[in-house]
């Protein structure tokens, strides 16, 4: 039961996101949720301009104990607004990215020519430049290629233009 500026805070444990605050002028039950309520003249007043004495008390109270999210789970619309955060509206369809073939027989030549320089020994498996980027996104796109179209068009594109700003260079 801590207490926080002479407030009391008490979880009512068997409702998650329900309070009482007692220490002022009577007991107050604060609702916490995305957005807290308040059953106090000052929130009626107020509203959601300035939180409420009893709202920040419960904010502290529960930024107080590291394990407040276990004795305190998170309410269905916490839930939920984690999960999807855009309330339901969805994330726009992005539309693959078709197979570029000059994409791929670039990425491709850069695998190649990583792999003779390290048989060669002109480099070393830790060195890490532009040839070692493009050589990794091209194994990326030979392996997602039968799996996920898009992703390896992704990933070619991405080690055509590491290639050619290396060349730019």
């Amino acid at each position: 039961m801590p207490s926080t500026d002479a407030l009391t805070v008490v979880s009512l444990g068997g409702r998650p996101g329900l309070y009482e605050v007692t220490g002022g002028s009577g007991p107050h039950c604060v609702t916490w949720n995305k957005t807290p309520t308040c059953d106090c003249p000052d929130f009626a007043f107020r509203g959601q301009q300035r939180p409420c004495k009893h709202i920040r008390a419960v904010d502290t109270f529960r930024a107080s104990d590291g394990a407040a999210h276990v004795y305190f789970p998170m309410t269905q619309e916490q839930v939920l607004d984690l999960i999807d955060p855009t309330g339901g509206q969805g994330y726009p369809e992005r539309t693959p990215r078709a197979l570029d073939l000059e994409d791929r027989a670039i990425a491709v030549a850069a695998l190649k020519a990583w792999g003779e320089e390290l048989r060669a020994r002109r480099r070393t498996p830790t060195t890490f430049d532009g040839l070692w980027a493009a050589a990794c996104r091209a194994v990326e796109g030979l392996e997602s290629e039968r799996s996920d179209p898009g992703a390896a068009a992704e990933a070619f594109a991405d080690a055509a233009a590491i290639v050619e700003s290396q060349a730019a260079a």
